[in-house]
């Protein structure tokens, strides 16, 4: 995978890209002063295009810290131990670190809500990452709809999404891309 603005740009602040710039051009302008004129074109156009990358780096940087938290509209099933489990796929933005997440999952049918236990994995995580719900008492297998909440931090900020979920859930499990089953497991009954 070749590196793109997008996957370079959230490894560094976009305060710290422009100050990588500003110094290409500081230390383009001091190299100047000892080369002949030839050099110093060359030197200031390396300077330029140092101050315009840093400069885009830093935008983008600062956009992609904006993106939401997010829930995929798609909810796949299966089986761990016997017991029915449903999938949940969320992001951080294009893949940005979090910790401290945390999930709560409810099925709502005609009876009620009924909370389902979640599971999301602990530590430093980046996404997409999968969150478990399992169903134990097979409710998911009805007419309803599914809630999720989903909470993180990142950056000492808290980030929380949530999103309500209808229709057939499918077996499967996700693959690589952001919410698509992956193609290579075979689906089996949940």
């Amino acid at each position: 995978m070749h590196p793109t603005v997008e996957t370079i740009a959230p490894r560094m602040a976009p305060v710290s890209w422009l100050l990588l710039g500003l110094g290409t051009v500081v230390g383009a302008g001091l190299a100047t002063l000892a080369t002949p004129l030839a050099g110093d074109l060359a030197l200031a156009a390396l300077g330029l295009v140092g101050l315009g990358g840093s400069a885009a780096l830093a935008v983008s940087s600062g956009r992609l810290r904006g993106l939401p938290l997010e829930i995929a509209d798609r909810v796949l099933c299966g089986e761990v131990d016997a017991v029915r489990v449903l999938r949940f796929r969320a992001r951080l933005g294009l893949g940005r670190v979090f910790r401290d997440a945390t999930a709560r999952v409810w099925f709502v049918d005609d009876t009620g809500e009924h909370e389902l236990p979640a599971l999301v994995p602990a530590g430093v995580l980046v996404g997409p990452v999968t969150v478990l719900a399992h169903d134990p008492h097979r409710r998911t297998t009805g007419p309803g709809r599914l809630r999720v909440l989903l909470e993180v931090t990142a950056g000492g900020t808290r980030w929380s999404a949530t999103r309500e979920l209808t229709g057939s859930v499918q077996p499967g499990r996700f693959g690589s891309e952001w919410a698509d089953p992956d193609p290579t497991q075979p689906a089996t009954a949940c």
